[in-house]
């Protein structure tokens, strides 16, 4: 029996899903990015899911039921003769399908769609005039603060600071990340944020998928004005930086407790002197940052990036069992000189070309970190702890003699030296 052609292409497409779908599993970006979109939006998934299944079903069946009706005379899909009028009915053709069922359908699927993107649009331009109107209000309510209530002049706890705190975190939430980062660059151009003087406190504002560069306030800024965005001892304990970008940013002696800052863009950013206890930085991008004599018990760097990264003398000790972790974190060529890193969680970290020596790693979990050239000179360590070091290359001897080799700077800013000490 010869194949009809929907059968032949059916089953060429059954093929193609089969061959080739299960590739896109084994690239490890394909896999993150689904993980992380199901977590946040399961509900949403679910939705297109359901949607895309009743997309690809509905056809299965309407070609399954005409590929079936072509195999029964009834039918009158093959052609028949008509009694009556002794004349040949020809057959269904691709043609009359298409008619009767493609076209009509293809028509309402495109007004539905037209009509879908129309009421987006209509709500995408209704939530900015929202947006705009919740910061301008803001905005006024605060300069009135400012300027009647003299709120920088105001006693801790009073009512003044208690109406900017809760109306600071009120309208974050609501804004997009161009907006949240002017009402970041308001606070601390008008000196509410300082860590010395707070008087509107962050603690658990949500900044996230805050876009430094999208308020001009980058290298960008830097180099027009000469001036560094400065939050420097900035109080931003608990406050949320989920996917945010603070590229090449001044949070020197900064509080970040307890904040949650991962899958952030940090890349080239002074911390030196931070406190970021028990911060969550999972997959965040650290290269080349400043995190000399950083407070960092307890910090989570899972997946973190810290190429190049200062981390002298900084102290990454555990303070839980559930905190302290850096495993898989890329160390490479960090320098992590007098560190404190009692009982951290190293597991499968790349520490190649580090600089370790004098560094404290007392009951460091290190089962699978790659040491491949690193310097472990005058570090404290256990026979066992050295035993992991030395399979995976780590040298033990004429650290001082190896120089530590670092990227070439991506652009004027990485050419400063991170000078902790320094004035503003």
């Amino acid at each position: 029996m010869v194949d009809n052609p929907l059968q032949k292409r059916l089953r060429d497409l059954q093929y193609t899903i089969w061959r080739y779908a299960p590739l896109l599993w084994r690239f490890p970006e394909t896999r993150k990015n689904i993980f992380r979109v199901v977590w946040r939006r399961p509900l949403l998934i679910i939705k297109w899911l359901l949607v895309i299944a009743g997309i690809i079903v509905v056809p299965i069946i309407l070609v399954k039921f005409i590929l079936v009706g072509y195999s029964l005379p009834f039918t009158g899909f093959n052609g028949e003769r008509v009694p009556n009028l002794q004349q040949y009915q020809p057959p269904k053709t691709l043609w009359d399908w298409l008619q009767l069922l493609i076209i009509p359908a293809v028509l309402a699927v495109g007004v539905t769609i037209f009509n879908r993107l129309l009421n987006e649009r209509s709500r995408d331009i209704a939530t900015d005039q929202q947006q705009e109107t919740a910061l301008q209000n803001y905005l006024k309510e605060m300069s009135k603060l400012l300027i009647t209530s003299k709120l920088r002049d105001s006693a801790s706890g009073s009512l003044e600071r208690d109406i900017a705190h809760a109306r600071t975190l009120t309208v974050l939430p609501g804004l997009d990340p161009l907006r949240k980062g002017r009402v970041l660059r308001f606070l601390y151009e008008t000196g509410l944020i300082y860590k010395e003087n707070t008087i509107v406190d962050l603690r658990g504002a949500n900044f996230s998928n805050l876009r430094i560069h999208e308020t001009k306030l980058s290298s960008n800024y830097f180099q027009m004005t000469d001036t560094r965005l400065s939050l420097r001892n900035a109080n931003l304990q608990g406050a949320i930086f989920r996917d945010a970008s603070l590229e090449q940013i001044d949070l020197r002696g900064a509080c970040l407790d307890e904040a949650y800052v991962t899958h952030v863009d940090l890349n080239g950013t002074w911390l030196c002197h931070a406190s970021m206890k028990m911060t969550r930085l999972h997959g965040t991008n650290l290269h080349r940052a400043c995190l000399r004599e950083a407070q960092m018990q307890g910090a989570q760097l899972r997946g973190a990036y810290l190429r190049g990264a200062d981390l002298r003398k900084v102290n990454l000790q555990e303070t839980r069992k559930k905190d302290g972790k850096m495993q898989k974190a890329d160390l490479t060529a960090a320098n992590l000189r007098k560190a404190r890193l009692e009982e951290a969680q190293m597991q499968g970290a790349d520490l190649s070309e580090a600089d370790l020596q004098g560094a404290n790693l007392t009951a460091a979990q290190m089962q699978g970190a790659n040491f491949h050239r690193a310097r472990l000179c005058d570090a404290n360590i256990t026979e066992e702890q050295r035993k992991i070091a030395e399979t995976s290359g780590a040298r033990f001897k004429q650290c001082k003699d190896t120089a530590q080799t670092f990227d070439p700077p991506a652009d004027a800013l990485d050419t400063l030296d991170h000078d902790c000490n320094d004035a503003e």
